[in-house]
């Protein structure tokens, strides 16, 4: 038995303890048919889409292998971060494990995609894409060269740490952002009753420039929106929508973080964690990866939300855990079977059921119908599912790693292949 699984034993068997009787052991079993799913092939795998030339890493082989594709800063994000997420760093930081060159590379690649308006665009998708996509960017970037200790190199427009010196010009500001009148009417236009996901995910990926533009102009954008939001929800559900379903689920998956991470209290804990259970439990089919991750992820947030922020929080959600120990066994075993079909060939785990997703945030990402894994629905569907589900049960401190010591050192080992290949050319 190699030392990974070794370690991987011996944290099953302390998880198992810790819960204790019945319920320990069915929960354990069915993290294990969990587990299986993955297999041993995701390091190399998402080793193998890293590019030593720019110091990024593709979305997905067909994007590697195929011209009019380049690396973007979402995967090279995911493959930084990779090592830690999955248990291989055990406990370490990943900018602690991976060699320094490779650091270096990845914060040059990142420093390069930055305009002169202060937000970062890549080469292949140029300045016309979807407010998602320029949000998400400018936040990835400034994440990676925030723990990378780096600046960038135009004030940016989010308060970083990581920012250049020097004050921002509003004249390159969105317009939604110049005026509290302009971000009113633009909430309206997100249609939260009929499509929460895409809302919140909106709004989810905006949350640093709302804070920050909320600043330049006088107004409190962030509360304004939670207000926004507060008007919004149903008490019946908890969701942002009178359906329970995926997509309402997968709305409260991002809402959650919005509302936490200014200490905003989530409304209706009870009914939204009753409904994100209802939607784990379902026995339909996913359409996307993030369908099997983001209820559980919401389920954990919420409860979280609700011991830090909310009226009797401990007592509250002690309840709440006990809910999601009653359901939790078949809960995993559904979820190994939903997460199922996006394993793929290759070795990782794909956005859409039968293929990688061939755009994200509506730019061309990889070859359409390619069965391949992609790197966000790797992500989703691997260990952000596995982490997700350990806190909702309150357990986060003594979950099982994926992965070990051994893939750490395969993976680092095929990055160090990729630079002698580059160099000996």
């Amino acid at each position: 038995m190699s030392a990974t699984r070794e370690k991987q034993e011996l944290a099953f068997l302390r998880l198992e303890e810790k819960i204790g009787g019945e319920c320990g052991k069915e929960i354990v079993s069915a993290l294990r048919e969990l587990y299986a799913v993955y297999g041993d092939g995701i390091p190399a795998w998402l080793a193998g889409l890293y590019d030593y030339e720019s110091g990024g890493w593709y979305y997905s082989a067909s994007a590697r292998d195929n011209e009019g594709y380049l690396p973007d800063c979402e995967s090279t994000l995911g493959g930084l971060t990779f090592p830690e997420h999955s248990g291989m760093s055990d406990g370490k930081r990943w900018f602690e494990v991976l060699p320094d060159w490779v650091l270096k590379r990845a914060g040059d690649y990142i420093e390069g995609l930055q305009d002169t308006d202060g937000y970062f665009y890549h080469p292949q998708w140029g300045k016309n894409i979807s407010v998602n996509r320029q949000s998400r960017d400018v936040d990835t970037c400034a994440r990676i060269l925030r723990m990378l200790g780096r600046k960038s190199k135009y004030v940016l427009p989010t308060k970083n740490e990581s920012s250049a010196e020097g004050k921002y010009d509003m004249k390159s500001a969105p317009e939604r952002y110049r005026s509290l009148e302009n971000w009113l009417t633009y909430l309206e236009t997100l249609n939260i009753k009929e499509n929460s996901y895409y809302a919140g995910s909106t709004l989810l990926a905006q949350r640093p420039q709302i804070i920050a533009y909320g600043e330049a102009i006088g107004e409190d954008l962030y509360n304004i929106t939670c207000d926004w939001l507060d008007k919004n929800v149903s008490e019946k559900t908890g969701l942002w929508s009178e359906r329970i379903d995926y997509r309402a689920a997968n709305g409260l998956h991002k809402i959650s973080w919005f509302y936490s991470g200014m200490g905003r209290v989530i409304p209706y804990h009870e009914s939204a964690v009753e409904s994100a259970l209802k939607v784990i439990m379902s026995d339909e089919p996913c359409d996307a990866v993030v369908s099997a991750y983001n209820p559980w992820h919401a389920v954990g947030a919420v409860i979280d939300n609700l011991k830090e922020h909310g009226e009797r929080g401990a007592e509250r959600a002690e309840a709440l855990y006990r809910k999601v120990y009653e359901i939790a066994a078949e809960g995993i075993r559904k979820s190994a079977e939903k997460v199922r079909p996006f394993k793929q060939p290759d070795g990782g785990l794909s956005y859409l059921p039968n293929s990688s997703c061939p755009t994200n945030q509506g730019a061309p990402s990889a070859v359409p119908d390619t069965p391949e894994g992609d790197v966000n629905g790797n992500g989703c569907g691997s260990f952000a599912l596995i982490n997700s589900i350990y806190n909702s049960l309150g357990l986060s401190e003594y979950a099982v790693p994926l992965y070990g010591s051994d893939e750490l050192s395969l993976y680092v080992s095929i990055l160090e292949k990729k630079r002698e290949a580059f160099e000996n050319r």
